[in-house]
């Protein structure tokens, strides 16, 4: 689980560092946790902070 949230940050930075908007960014490291079995996950990206918080 930890290698999926850090996968989905990983990307959540890339996009964000080429220009992507907050909610793109959000959106797609929703759709990575999602993809890896993490429904419950809450990614929250502003242009100094990036966090994904995974609800048990």
């Amino acid at each position: 689980m930890s290698e999926v949230l850090e996968f989905a940050l990983a990307l959540g930075e890339l996009l964000l560092s080429s220009g992507q908007g907050t909610e793109d960014v959000e959106a797609a490291m929703l759709g990575i946790t999602h993809a890896y079995g993490l429904p419950r996950c809450d990614p929250q990206v502003t242009f100094t902070m990036k966090l994904s918080t995974w609800w048990r």
